[in-house]
C-alpha cells in the first residue's frame, strides 16, 4: 500500500470515528494512527 494510500485510509478511519460511540472512536483512532506511522515509515524509507 502506497503511503498515500495509507493516509487517505486513516484519514477516512478519523472521519468515522467523530461519529461513532466512544469506545469504538477509540480503536478506529488508534487505527488510523498506525496507519499514520507505517506511512511516516515508508517516506522515510525513501518509497511513494
Amino acid at each position: 500500500m502506497t503511503t498515500q494510500q495509507l493516509s487517505a485510509q486513516a484519514a477516512e478511519l478519523r472521519r468515522q470515528a467523530a461519529s461513532c460511540p466512544l469506545f469504538v472512536a477509540t480503536m478506529l483512532i488508534e487505527r488510523a494512527e498506525e496507519l499514520e506511522r507505517k506511512a511516516r515509515q515508508g517516506q522515510s524509507d525513501g518509497r511513494n
